[in-house]
């Protein structure tokens, strides 16, 4: 699984997978997974209408998983881009 970003967007951190199709779920447990092996605490949950929002919190600051109920995967976002930096990093680490 690899990470990207949209030209101008500092607050989004996207995943695809190149080699070899992933569901939507086996896509989100990778992530997850990732997360809680950083020790990154796993905060509520705030489910909506198309997309659950997981409040999430690592070393580098505030964080949410943005899980799509309509299959568009997941991404993680931020307010702060240097958390997006070190997040970008940790998943490049660990090459999920």
């Amino acid at each position: 699984m690899e990470t990207f970003r949209m030209d101008g967007d500092d607050n989004r951190l996207y995943f695809r997978n190149p080699d070899h199709a992933v569901s939507d779920d086996e896509e989100f447990n990778m992530i997850m997974s990732l997360l809680r092996g950083a020790d990154c605490e796993i905060g509520d949950t705030d489910m909506g209408p198309d997309c659950d929002l997981i409040h999430c919190e690592c070393d580098t600051g505030e964080f949410s998983v943005v899980r799509s109920l309509d299959g568009d995967g997941t991404f993680l976002y931020s307010d702060d881009p240097e958390v997006i930096d070190s997040l970008e990093e940790l998943f490049e680490e660990e090459d999920v």
